[in-house]
């Protein structure tokens, strides 16, 4: 089995990890390499839903890269609303000749700080049974069940509604560093995603404002909190309490 995933705070990680023995593949770091065709007899596909839809660094490996394998499933992770996700996935998925078997979702989290407080998210996690629920979900792959997983309709009218809304697409211009704080240690670059900071130690980090991801991931594992969010609803930050700082420099810092 291999794995393909996506993750800024740990979440898509832990769900990954879960599958034991499988061949883990960071999806950022498959699109900075040359291997463009993968086969195996089961391959995953998990990420998160980003403001009710598939993040373009999802998008943009289903359109690069091949995959071939008798099963595929797909996971989709969120925190409050899964929106039009699945649906967005399925009609991008028929454009690159993909069908996936499978496809589930896992509510977990909601690190959106500029909507959700971060710490109540967490206070409240043990609500949503994310084990149980990965535990099923890893149940029905070894069983090869087949499940189309559309959203019910309240997810679809907050899907849509979100979709519509241009000021969520703006994010990297929202970001700025807090100087007494920063240490110009350089890790949310190390950390992005997309390539979209530039940072080395002792240079104060610098956002390029064009490839934001929107993901988080620079502010979330910052070790001193200094990257903030004009308008941000929550002063907290997250990290899958499963996964450590290296784990998401390893999945996200670009091999050289």
């Amino acid at each position: 089995m291999t794995v393909f995933y996506f993750t800024a705070t740990g979440n898509c990680l832990e769900v990954a990890k879960s599958f034991g023995d499988a061949r883990l593949l960071s999806i950022p770091q498959v699109l900075n390499s040359e291997e463009c065709e993968f086969r195996d007899d089961v391959i995953g596909v998990v990420f998160p839903v980003y403001f009710s839809d598939v993040p373009n660094v999802v998008k943009r490996f289903l359109y690069e890269v091949k995959l071939k394998a008798d099963y595929t499933f797909a996971i989709l992770t969120y925190g409050e609303a899964r929106g039009v996700a699945v649906n967005r996935l399925k009609c991008l998925s028929r454009l690159v000749g993909l069908n996936f078997s499978y496809v589930n979702t896992v509510k977990m989290v909601d690190n959106y700080y500029p909507l959700y407080d971060v710490e109540c998210q967490v206070k409240n996690l043990h609500r949503k049974q994310v084990d149980r629920k990965i535990q099923a979900i890893k149940t029905d792959i070894e069983t090869r069940r087949l499940r189309a997983g559309n959203p019910d309709l309240l997810d679809w009218m907050l899907g849509v509604t979100i979709l519509f809304k241009p000021d969520y697409t703006k994010h990297s211009a929202r970001f700025y560093v807090d100087e007494a704080r920063c240490t110009k240690c350089g890790m949310c670059a190390r950390v992005c995603p997309s390539g979209d900071i530039v940072a080395k130690p002792g240079v104060m980090p610098r956002f390029k404002t064009k490839f934001c991801e929107a993901c988080g991931a620079c502010t979330h594992n910052c070790p001193q909190n200094a990257i903030r969010y004009r308008c941000e609803r929550s002063k907290n930050r997250y990290r899958n309490h499963k996964i450590s700082l290296q784990d998401i420099i390893n999945a996200n810092e670009e091999k050289k």
